[in-house]
Parts: C-alpha cells; structure tokens; sequence
C-alpha cells in the first residue's frame, strides 16, 4: 500500500475532522483570493469608466483662458491623419420643471457631429439640431427628464477680458438662458460621461450644438478644448504640436492685425485688451522696428486749479516721439495745454485708477513735467492708440458712456464731448513706455498694442513671423496625454486588493488558527495509529510525511475550492460596496474581473500557508513516546513552567518601547501622533500579556502544595501556558481592535464653531457654477448680490478663488496628479487661527502655517497647504514633495506641499496663496468658493437666504460639517468594513477556541477520571474547566479594553468626539458571549458522561 492509498483510507475514516481543515483552507483562500481580484476588479473598472469617458480620445488640448477659433480642428484634420474635434466647454445650471428642479455644476459642451466619432462602440452618427440637447444618462437620473421633454439651462458666458475686471462692464450674474429639448438621453459608453476629470463619479453632461452654444456665451466660432486620436510613438503628444504649430493662426490666439495706412502702421493688438508680457516679448521679436504701446484711461489731468477729465494717455516708444523723454517727463497734446494753460517745464498731476482683484479699483496720482507740447496732427490725433474697452470706444458721444468702473458723466464738459466727437479717444498725452508699464501693468499684461513699420512688410509677413517666433505652449497651448494620464490614475488608485487583504488579515489568521487546530485535534484521536506505526519500525520523519501527504491532499483540495469560493466571496463583497459599503467607493459602478495570474497567486499563497500550518503542527506531535501515545495524553502531571526570562524579556522591551513611544508623541500631532498612541497602546497589550504569563507562574510557585479548587485551576492554566495564552492573546486582540476602530469612527462634530475644528469655525461651505467677481465684505459687493438686512448683518466671508483640476479626496478612486488649486489670502485664515495642522517642513511654524504661503520658495516653485489625507492617500506624497503644474503661460511651476492640515473641508484640493494663483492664472475670473462666518442664532435662516441670492450663479450652499461628514464617511465606511470582517474572523477565531478547549479536554480525560476517583463530581469539574477558560477570557478582556483606551486617547481628547459607547459595550458582551457559548458547547461535547471510563481505556 503506498502513501496515497493508506492516505485516501484515513482520510475517508476520520473525514468528520478533515471536513473542518477543509473549510478553514478553504476560508482562507477565498478570503484571500477574493482580496486580490477585488483589487484588479476596481482596477478594471475604473479603467473601463475612464474609457468610456474619453471614448477613442487620446490627447486633449485645453488651455486657460484661450478661445480658438472652433475651425482649428478642421484645418488639422484635414492636412494631416489626426482625428480631431473641437468642444465649447462652459459650466452652466439646468433648470427644470419651472424651477422645481434646478441642478448646479452641469458642464455644459458645445459640440458638432464630429465629436461622436470619438465613441469607442460603434454606433450611428448623433447629430444635435439647433434648440435640442443631448444629456447623460446621470443628468436624467437626477433630473428626472427623458426624450422629448424641454428645460431650460443658464449657461456661464466667457470672454477674452476675464469678468471681474473693473475696466469691463459685466452683468453681475454674467449668464445666458437657452431652452432646450432634449433629443437623446447619451449612454455612459457612449461618450455620455464625456470629462477630462480623472474622477469615477459620473458628471452631469449637457451636449448642444457648438454653434449654438458660442453664440449664446458670447464666443460665436470658438472653442476652448481639442481633441485628438492619433497613435503617436510611445504616448507622446510631442508629435502634435509641430502640427498645431503650422495650422494655429494669431486669430486662434485672439490677436489681430491691422493696417494703418495713415500712420504707415502695421498695429497688433489683442481682444482681451492687454498683451501678456510672453507675447509683448514674441511680438516685438518679430518684426524689425516693432514699437510696444502701452494705453491707458485716466481719471484726470491737473495743473494748477484747472482740471481736465477722463482722457487717454499712451506709453510708446522713444522712436514715436519728437523727443526723448526722462522717467518723469511727459508730452501733451495743444488740445490738452490750451485746457490746463500749462507750458513746458511745468508740472501736472495725473490720477488715474490701478487695477485690483474683484472688480476693486483704488485710485492713485502721479505728478509729471512737461516736456514738449505737440500740434494737433500725426500721433497727437492718433486714434488708433485708444484701446478696445468695452463700453467706451464703440461710443458715438461720451453720455453714452457704460464701462464698469465709475464715471461721473456731470464731469464731461462741452468742449470733452466735442473732443471725442472729432478725435475720439485720441491720447492727449506721452509717457515712455518704461513709465507707462512701470505704473500702469497689471496682472492681464504690460502693453496694448505693438506696432509694425508698413514699409517692407506686410500683414501676411508679420503674421507669419510671430507665429513663427511663438510657441504654442508660451500661450498655454500643450496637448496633455489625458489618455495614458487615465491609465495611470487608474493604475495608482488606492490598491483595494491590499486594501482587503489588510482589512481581512483577521479571518485570514482565524481560518489558519481554526485548520492548525482541527488538525492537531485529529492527529490527538490518532495517537494510537501513531504509536502502533511507531511500534512497527516507522521513523517519526515518516510519519509526520505521511500526516502531511494527508494534509497536502486536504489543503490543495481546500484551496481550489477556496479559488471558486473567492468567486462568489468577490461577488458578496461588491454587492456590498454597492450597497451597504457605498461610502468607501461612491455610484461608481464596479465590475468582476478575474484574471489567471491572481487565482494562481491566491491558490499557492492559501496552499503555502495551509501546509506551513500544518507542518508546524505535525512537527509538535511526534516528540512524544510510544507509551504516552498509547496513554492517551501528553503527560499526566506535566506543568509547563515556560520561559519566565523571555517573557520578562517582553515586557522589559515592551515597556522601554511605551516610553519612548509617549516621547516621540510630545513631539508631533494629527495622525502621526494617533499612529504612536496606536503603537503605545499595542505594545501595552504585549506587555499585559507578558505580565500575565509571569503571573501565572508566580501563582503557580506559590499554590504547588495546595489541593483546593482555586490552586488547581492555577496549576492546570500552567499546563500547556502557551495554547492558553494563545487564547488571552485572540480575546485581547478581538477587543483591542474593537475599540480602537470603534473609537475612531467621526461622528458629528459637536464643535462646529471652533476655529481648529474640519469646519474652521465656518458655518457654510459654499460653491458656485458661476464666479463671483465682487468682494462680498464690501458694501459695493453685498448690494451687488441683495445681501442685505438683519439676516445678513455680522456675516463674514472667506473667497477662494478656484483652477480647476482633479478631485484628490477621498471620494475619488483614482491617483491624480494635478488636483485643484485653491487661492486664498492667507491672513483670512491666521488671523481667525482657522483650521490645524498635523505636519509642516521645518522651516515652518505648525502655529501659524498660513503665514508659508507667502514665503518665497524659489524662482518655479509656490507653497501649498493640503488635507494631510489628501497628501498622503489621494496624492501618495509627504509634506515637502513636490506637485507639477503649468500656468496660463504654458510657463512649468511647481507646489511644493509646505503644510499637511487635520482633517478639514478643503480635502482633495491644494492651498496656495491668491496673490500667486493670479499671478500664473490672471484669466481665473472671480472666485467660486466660499466659506461663510454667521452668527449662530441666524443659521438656517441665512442657509436658505443664501441658497436664494445666489441661485442664479448656481450655488451649493452646504453647512460646513456636513461637507466634512461627507469626507468621513468614507474613514467610517472603511472602519465598517474592518470591524465586520474583523467580527467574521473573531467568529471564525472563537469556533478554533472551542476546538482547544475541546483538545484540552481529550488530553486530560485520564487526569478528570483520577479526580473523580478520589471524590471530585464532574459537575464540580466542569466548573473548575469553565474557570479556567473564564479567567483567559477575563484576562484578555481586560489587556484588550486598556490597551484600546491607550491607543485612542488622541480620539477620546479630541473636542467633538462623539464615541459610541454603548455599541461597543454591546459588541463587547456579543465577543464574551460567542467565545463562552463555544467554550461550554465543547466541555460538554468532550467531557464523556462515565469519566471512569478512561481509566480502564
């Protein structure tokens, strides 16, 4: 008979035991298989979303703040084999059912029919007629609207002059309304979540004719993104630009050119007014003799008592001018001379208005010497040099007058109107143009125009030659990779295979512990088998192999079955992240994706671990005799006295851990110090375990010559200590994780209003569709938007302006690279000490960190403050590292993250100052977050006064808290997830406890039936067994509940922690309740009615 015969018949003898070895492989298996194709499973559907969303997309054009003209994808397209297609991109409101329905944030895409041959899935070309609207299937969802029915969406206008300029005149709300119909609900695969976000959770679409659409916002035959599907070698957009290069016209850079054959000018100027410093630069290399203009309306020129008001003036180039002029100096018109009665030498005051951020203006002088006085002809009635402001030059007479900014039409004489009427806003003086940028540049550019000499050249000559001088990328025009950056989110997102696999190490131990056990206890009902082979000349090394021969048959069997259990535990455990667990992954929708790699890994790893558990306890059985094999225990008397030096040894490094574990948390704070309390209060629970077995032992000394009840349980615990220590330790383990997870759930702030808290101390988190571009804590910007009245009275607002980027928080599966930036003036937030920090460089103070948003880095990097979560889970980064960013430029920079804040509202996006984001955004229009300081008493009022102010620039008004209750939800969720797996595996854990009690007991049948022989009852025994197991189950209870009060002492300290006392009390009692069920279950299913019986065996 070989191995594998004599293995099947034992097998199919003692198959009652084996059965539970089967099931524990089996468990842990399907655990551990089911963890790891959870994680290609999100993996895989976050991928198929994220191509689905960009559908054959491979490159996508979408610069800051520039408007092409919407042909330049056809020019492309058809000169070379690159697919594109260009979009409308605005955000807008969708207003349905009169208003009973309104939905913010709706993204808004002006399309034509080539944007629908960009859908992966074949299918027949959609084509969009005027006054319809396709919509995503989300938006239906929520919206309720279907095929054929009509709403009405308020659409966010754009323009080259960004909307809070105070030189423009903007409608505060700055909208359009289209109504529409709806002609097709969009599939998600079918390019109906379109986004060029890396975010699962599906968008709000709204697709309408780009014709349409530019006409509506104002934009009529422009576009401001590309797309592009070409197969470029090893994922590089770098072969795009050369072509976007050779196509790009000055008209796609909202630059045009014209001739003035008067003056003998070439003139370029820029619709959005100002040329920006980059492209002052390529103009003035482009052409020889290129002159820079610089414009610019001022409020009054005075000298003496005479005033004269509201005039141009221009900054130009010496070579314009009759003379040279100092920094000081100043020529002026005969007009403007015979106004003032000024001569030459004599000196004039110039107020003029400097240009701040929402729509602010402060005015300021400047006194200036008159150099020369001109005649009324060539540059003094030069027209042209008048800059293209909205609401001035178009004007026949000045009453007709309407910029945005404040003029005071009873100043405008007779003779200013009849000025205007003849030279219209011809400058009435020159500066250099050094002392016009010096005074007058702002953040939109240094110059209004720049001139060409006509002679020798010509407009196509010019043209030609600043484009060729300028790069694309210098304006912002880069194709980035969204395609490749997809996959790459996707591939970085939080891996939730070790994610689980971590989450169920509990069950994984459990299901170990539960087969280690079943089959040590069938080796303990084979100790006569083992003997009688023994006896017959069988080494212990053969029998041991035969044992596992045995065991390898039951593990490999366990885990292939626990391959296709992983199948169905995959399934239960998606069911309930759709379900139950939503609030660790969203609406996003996940799909199973199995591949051979991951169960061949989860097979040998389950096989592995199963045959190394059962090895070990193969290896513990054979060290016994022939004689005690065939007594049918271990030995009689034995008392196992253990190592009191190694346990010593524990608690001695333990403790030494604890006091240097308490120093390092003097040191720091945030989750770094949770981490440290965590690690304290472990190492506690190791200590009280160590301190316990030395107990034991010192018990067990002094009671060695009592015979009474108590000293008998005392020497019995010290009989086989360490599998009774192995029970201490599973129950302390259970608790401990209990409570700590319990313990650090987040519950609802209870100190809201507390500066240092998530909230700030805000009441209101709000954000806007459309930008606000007053300053709400002026009286100008409260009126502008009706906040007035009591309601409104001691109300203060923080304003953010925002760059759109990626989602980093929690809510949002993917690894970003870019999230979003966030400009706030940094002296908002220190002087309310808003919000703390857990992290800073060592260059900055974790008292005042908002201070490091102005520090000075280096020429191409900023400071930047985040969530220290999104730090660390959305970005995978630490305080310090740094993020790659481009500006409107098309100019590299970098943030480095100088700051990890506590968990707050601002999580998934990064901080920086607003003075830099302007800076390396000056398009950014307004600003669209919001935080909102109201006095307590007023606060639901104003949530609602709010929510109606701002209804048409489709604000979310959100509380604060529950904008941080959203974040937390996910830590919960995950908590949720630990604890009930971590209750699955305790439960499995408490079956294997029964299983020890139970062997203990079959090893000390012939000891119980001494003890009744000389007059103990079984039902005395019984209660001195239950003790035994009473006082194991006390003693890890206790290690595990003080242990847990340590490691959460930063929850339990922290202001508005709410802990659920009474759950975990609750859980505790069901965890001491299971383990004492299986404990007495198995006293009485091992304990025989005739104990004399074994006696005679």
């Amino acid at each position: 008979m070989n191995y594998f015969n004599l293995a099947c018949r034992n097998m199919a003898y003692y198959w009652k035991t084996l059965l539970v070895v089967f099931t524990g492989t089996m468990i842990c298996a399907a655990v551990l298989t089911g963890a790891l194709m959870l994680g290609d499973s999100l993996r895989f559907s976050l991928e198929c979303i994220n191509f689905n969303r960009l559908g054959l997309t491979e490159y996508a054009l979408a610069p800051q703040g520039v408007f092409f003209k919407a042909d330049l994808d056809e020019r492309i397209r058809q000169n070379s084999d690159i697919s594109t297609t260009s979009i409308l991109e605005t955000n807008g409101i969708a207003v349905i059912n009169g208003g009973k329905i309104r939905l913010n944030n709706i993204k808004i895409y002006g399309v034509s029919d080539e944007f629908w041959n960009f859908r992966a899935n074949e299918k027949p070309s959609l084509s969009i007629p005027r006054g319809a609207a396709a919509i995503n299937q989300q938006l239906a969802r929520r919206s309720g609207l279907k095929k054929g029915d009509e709403f009405v969406i308020r659409i966010e206008k754009s323009s080259f002059i960004p909307a809070e300029t105070a030189l423009v005149q903007k409608d505060k709300n700055n909208t359009a309304s289209l109504r529409v119909r709806v002609h097709e609900v969009v599939p998600d695969t079918q390019l109906g979540n379109f986004s060029l976000e890396a975010s699962q959770l599906p968008p709000l679409n709204v697709f309408i004719p780009i014709g349409e659409l530019s006409t509506a916002i104002d934009m009529k035959g422009r576009a401001n993104v590309l797309l592009a599907s070409s197969k470029m070698k090893n994922g590089n957009s770098g072969g795009l630009d050369p072509i976007l290069k050779e196509y790009l016209s000055l008209d796609d850079l909202g630059l045009e050119l014209k001739e003035l054959p008067e003056l003998k000018f070439i003139e370029l100027k820029s619709r959005g007014i100002f040329l920006s410093p980059e492209l002052g630069r390529k103009a003035l290399a482009a052409g020889k003799d290129a002159m820079p203009v610089f414009s610019y309306f001022i409020n009054e020129f005075s000298c003496g008592d005479r005033q004269t008001p509201y005039s141009f003036i221009s900054g130009v180039d010496q070579s314009m001018l009759p003379v040279q002029l100092a920094g000081d100096e100043i020529i002026i018109n005969q007009w403007l001379a015979d106004d003032l009665n000024a001569r030459e030498g004599e000196s004039i005051k110039l107020k003029y208005y400097v240009i701040g951020p929402m729509k602010t203006l402060s005015e300021e002088s400047v006194s200036m010497r008159v150099k020369k006085i001109i005649p009324m002809e060539g540059i003094a009635r030069d027209m042209d040099l008048m800059p293209d402001f909205p609401g001035l030059s178009q004007k026949e007479s000045c009453k007709d007058w309407d910029p945005g900014f404040s003029v005071d039409l009873s100043k405008v004489r007779d003779k200013d109107e009849e000025y205007w009427k003849i030279y219209k806003g011809a400058p009435k003086a020159f500066v250099g143009i050094a002392s016009a940028q010096k005074l007058w540049s702002n953040k939109y550019g240094n110059l209004t125009a720049v001139r060409y000499p006509l002679s020798g050249s010509s407009k196509a000559d010019i043209s030609k030659a600043i484009l060729r001088s300028l790069d694309p990328k210098d304006v912002g025009l880069v194709f980035e990779p969204v395609r490749q950056d997809a996959l790459l989110a996707a591939k970085g997102s939080v891996d939730f295979g070790q994610l689980f696999l971590g989450l169920s190490f509990f069950i994984i131990i459990s299901a170990l512990l539960l087969l280690s056990v079943f089959f040590s206890l069938n080796m303990e009902q084979r100790k006569s088998d083992m003997a009688v082979l023994l006896s017959l000349g069988f080494n212990p090394a053969s029998i041991r192999n035969l044992f596992l021969y045995e065991g390898a048959i039951i593990a490999f069997a366990g885990s292939l079955a626990g391959v296709f259990a992983a199948i169905l535990y995959l399934d239960s455990v998606l069911f309930l992240l759709e379900t139950i667990w939503q609030g660790a992954v969203g609406n996003t929708v996940l799909r199973i994706h199995i591949t051979p790699s991951t169960l061949a890994i989860g097979f040998a790893v389950s096989l592995l671990l199963a045959v190394g558990s059962m090895w070990f306890t193969a290896g513990r059985q054979l060290k016994f005799t022939v004689a005690i094999l065939l007594s049918g225990t271990n030995s009689l008397l034995e008392v196992s006295r253990g190592n009191s030096k190694f346990s010593i040894a524990v608690f001695w490094v333990s403790l030494a851990g604890i006091v240097v574990s308490l120093m390092g948390a003097m040191q720091i704070r945030g989750k770094e110090l949770a981490g440290l309390f965590f690690i304290t209060g472990f190492l506690l629970l190791i200590a009280s375990l160590a301190l316990f077995n030395l107990a034991l032992g010192h018990a067990s000394r002094r009671m060695n010559n009592r015979f009474d009840g108590l000293s008998l349980v005392v020497q019995n615990l010290m009989r086989r200590r360490g599998r009774n220590l192995v029970v201490a330790a599973l129950m302390a383990v259970g608790i401990f994780l209990v409570y700590s997870v319990g313990v650090n759930r987040h519950s609802p702030l209870s100190d809201q209003d507390n500066p240092k808290s998530g909230t700030g101390g805000f009441q209101f988190y709000c954000e806007s569709t459309m930008p606000l571009v007053y300053d709400l804590n002026t009286q100008k910007g409260r009126a502008a938007y009706g906040l007035e009245g009591k309601v409104f009275d001691g109300m203060k607002f923080v304003q953010l302006r925002m760059k759109s980027g990626d989602d980093a928080s929690c809510l949002n599966l993917n690894r970003v690279q870019n999230p979003a930036l966030l400009g706030v003036d940094p002296m908002a937030f220190s002087e309310r000490k808003s919000f703390s920090f857990v992290k800073t460089v060592d260059t900055v103070s974790a008292d005042d960190g908002w201070k490091a948003l102005d520090m000075t880095i280096d020429g191409d990097t900023i400071a930047g403050i985040a969530d220290q979560t999104t730090i660390l889970w959305g970005l995978g980064k630490s305080v310090g590292d740094k993020l790659d960013y481009i500006d409107e430029s098309g100019n590299k920079f970098k943030v480095r993250l100088v700051a990890g804040l506590g968990n707050s509202v601002f999580q998934g996006r990064i901080l920086v100052s607003g003075k830099n984001l302007e800076k390396l955004y000056p398009s950014l229009g307004g600003t669209r977050v919001l935080l909102v300081n109201a006095p307590r008493p007023s606060v639901n009022e104003l949530q609602v006064e709010l929510s109606d102010k701002f209804e048409d620039l489709g604000m979310d008004v959100m509380p604060a808290s529950a904008r941080l209750a959203e974040f937390n939800k996910v830590e919960n969720t995950y908590l949720d997830i630990f604890l009930m797996l971590g209750a699955l595996g305790f439960v499995i854990g408490t079956v294997g406890l029964g299983a020890m009690a139970m062997k203990n007991i079959l090893e000390r049948r012939t000891e119980f039936a001494v003890m009744q022989a000389v007059g103990f009852s079984r039902k005395r025994i019984m209660r001195m067994l239950l003790l035994e197991h009473s006082v194991l189950v006390g003693a890890g209870l206790a290690s595990g509940i003080i242990s847990a009060l340590i490691a959460v002492t930063p929850s339990l300290l922290e202001q508005g922690a709410g802990i659920p006392w009474l759950a975990l009390a609750l859980i505790s009692a069901v965890i001491v309740a299971n383990v004492i069920f299986w404990i007495i279950l198995s006293l009485k299913l091992a304990m025989p009615a005739n104990l004399l019986d074994s006696l005679k065996n």
